[in-house]
C-alpha cells in the first residue's frame, strides 16, 4: 500500500471495456430514428427511448452494485487443497487493516477511520480494534464490538504470549489489555515513541511479531526521508533520517530477559523502503515483506540477518535507482533478498508449510519456501489465492483451528470508503502442512548469528565467536 500514484483514488475509474460499452449505449440511441408502431404498439420518439434506456441503465447498475457489495466475487484457490470463506464484510466491518486472535482466541481487527479520511467523512474520528465474534458456530462473524479506540493511522496488531495487545500506528508502539473482563480495554502502556515532523500514514512505524527470546520486533518506514528520533519507554533512543527504513526491537518485560516493558531499544537491520509486515520463522529467522521499491520492482520478502543492510537509502532519491542504492544485494556490504513479491506485500505469515504473503497491490497472496543460502536464506514462490480488482488482502493471523483470517481492504483508493472484508483460509484436503522439515539454519546462518552476538534462539549471551567464525 505504498505508490500513491498508483491507487490513490483511482477505485472509481471505469476499465476500457466498461468505458466503451458505455459510450455504445449513449450513442446507439441517438442514432436511432422514430418509427412507426405497428397495431396495438405505443409510439416513442428518440427522446422517449433515451430516457428509457438511461433509467434501465440506472437500475441495472445499481442491481450489479448491490449484488456485489450482497455476493463478492470469492478469490480462486489455485490449488485444490485450499478453500475460502466470507466471515465478514462491510458495514459491519471497514476498510481493516491489522489483526490478531486474542489470548482467548477471538479475532481483533484495526478498523482504520484516519487513512486519507475524505471530507465530510461519516465515520469515527478514530481508528478503533474491533472485537469480532461467530457467536453461533456458523462461521459468519455476527458480534462486533470495540475494544480501543482513539488513535490515528493504525497500522498493526500481534497478541503477546504475555496476554497484551500490542498495538503500531504511525508514530507509536504501545500495548493494551482488558483487566476487568468487560472486552473493553482498559490498561495502555507506551513502549516507543516516533519523533519526527514526518506524517504520511503508512511509512512510520508498523510490522510487528516477537523473537525467540520474547521481545518486540517493530518496523519503521523510510519516513520520507525526515529525520526522526525514536524514544523507548526506559529512555533509550535511536536517531536517523535519510537512510531509509529500518527493524527495530525492544524488550517486553519477558521473564529471564531481566528488562522491563519498553526498555533497550536497538536497530536490527537497516536498508529497507517500508518492512510493512514481520515474521520469525521455526528457526528464529526474522522475514519481512518491504513495501515497496517505487521505480525499482520487485516488492521484496527478506531474510533479516542481525545487523544487516538491505541497500536502499532515501537520502539518494525516492526511486531506488541510483547506483549507491542497492535493492539485491548489488553493492558491497549490501544483502540479497529471498525473494521478489507480488506489488503492495502488507504480511507475512507461517500457514501450511510455508511463509503466505498478503499482495495488495496484486490482489494476491503468495507462499514463499525458504532454502538455506550462505548467511541468509533464499526462497522460491507461488501464487495460492487469485482475487479480482476488489480484493485487497492486507494482515493474515492465524486462527486457534488452524485457519488463517485475512483482513481485505477492497478498493484501490487510499482514502476511506466504508468497504471492507474478512476471509477465512482452510486447508480442505488432509493437514496443514507442519514444519518438521522447515529448513534449519545452515552452518554459515550460525556464524552469522554469532558473529552479531546471538544464539539461535535470539539471546544476546550466547558464546563469543571463535576465530572459525571470524574466517
Amino acid at each position: 500500500m505504498e505508490r500513491t500514484r498508483e491507487c490513490i483514488g483511482c477505485g472509481a475509474a471505469a476499465s476500457s471495456g466498461d468505458a466503451a460499452a458505455a459510450r455504445r449505449s449513449r450513442a446507439a440511441p441517438a442514432a436511432a430514428a422514430p418509427y412507426t408502431a405497428g397495431m396495438g404498439e405505443r409510439r416513442f420518439g428518440t427522446r422517449q427511448t433515451w430516457w428509457h434506456v438511461v433509467a434501465w441503465a440506472v437500475f441495472m447498475a445499481a442491481a450489479c452494485a448491490t449484488a456485489r457489495a450482497v455476493e463478492p466475487v470469492v478469490p480462486r484457490a489455485v490449488e485444490p487443497r485450499h478453500t475460502i470463506e466470507l466471515v465478514a464484510a462491510d458495514p459491519d466491518i471497514v476498510t481493516p487493516v491489522g489483526c490478531t486472535h486474542d489470548a482467548r482466541g477471538r479475532l481483533l481487527v484495526i478498523e482504520s477511520h484516519t487513512h486519507f479520511r475524505p471530507a465530510n467523512y461519516p465515520g469515527p474520528p478514530h481508528d478503533r480494534i474491533r472485537l469480532v465474534e461467530d457467536s453461533d458456530g456458523d462461521g459468519r462473524a455476527d458480534r462486533f464490538s470495540t475494544f480501543f479506540e482513539g488513535t490515528r493511522a493504525t497500522m498493526a496488531l500481534r497478541a503477546g504470549a504475555d496476554g497484551w495487545i500490542y498495538v503500531a500506528t504511525r508514530s507509536e508502539v504501545f500495548r493494551i489489555r482488558d483487566t476487568d473482563g468487560d472486552d473493553v480495554a482498559d490498561a495502555r502502556e507506551r513502549l516507543t515513541i516516533l519523533e519526527t515532523k514526518g506524517d504520511y500514514p503508512h511509512d512510520g512505524l508498523g510490522g510487528l511479531a516477537f523473537d525467540p527470546a520474547g521481545r518486540l520486533l517493530f518496523g519503521l518506514g523510510e519516513n520520507l526521508g525526515h529525520p526522526y528520533r525514536l524514544v523507548a519507554a526506559d529512555g533509550s533512543s535511536w536517531s536517523g533520517g535519510g537512510e531509509g527504513g529500518g527493524v527495530f526491537r525492544c524488550t517486553t518485560g519477558a521473564s529471564g530477559t531481566g528488562a522491563a516493558a519498553g526498555s533497550r531499544l536497538e536497530r536490527v537491520a537497516t536498508g529497507f523502503w517500508n518492512p510493512f509486515g514481520l515474521c520469525v520463522d521455526p528457526m528464529g529467522r526474522l522475514f519481512a515483506v518491504d513495501n515497496d521499491p517505487d521505480g525499482r520492482p520487485p516488492c521484496r520478502l527478506i531474510d533479516v540477518a542481525p545487523c544487516g543492510d538491505y541497500g536502499y537509502q532515501f537520502r539518494y532519491g525516492r526511486g531506488g535507482r541510483h547506483p549507491l542504492q542497492a535493492w539485491d544485494g548489488e553493492l558491497p556490504g549490501t544483502l540479497p533478498m529471498a525473494a521478489g513479491t507480488g506489488e503492495a506485500p502488507c504480511s507475512v505469515v507461517l500457514f501450511d508449510g510455508a511463509l503466505w504473503v498478503t499482495s495488495w497491490g496484486a490482489n494476491r497472496i503468495e507462499a514463499f519456501l525458504p532454502q538455506a543460502r550462505g548467511a541468509t536464506a533464499a526462497a522460491t514462490g507461488k501464487v495460492v489465492f487469485q482475487g479480482g480488482p476488489d480484493f485487497r488482502p492486507v494482515d493474515a493471523s492465524l486462527a486457534p483451528d488452524g485457519s488463517l483470517v485475512v483482513t481485505d481492504w477492497v478498493d484501490r483508493s487510499y482514502e476511506l470508503h466504508r468497504r471492507g472484508r474478512i476471509w477465512r483460509i482452510k486447508v480442505a484436503t488432509g493437514q496443514p502442512r507442519d514444519t518438521t522439515d522447515w529448513p534449519p539454519l545452515s552452518p554459515a546462518e550460525l556464524r552469522a548469528r554469532r558473529l552479531a552476538g546471538c544464539d539461535v534462539q535470539g539471546r544476546t549471551d550466547a558464546a563469543p565467536a571463535t576465530a572459525a567464525d571470524r574466517v
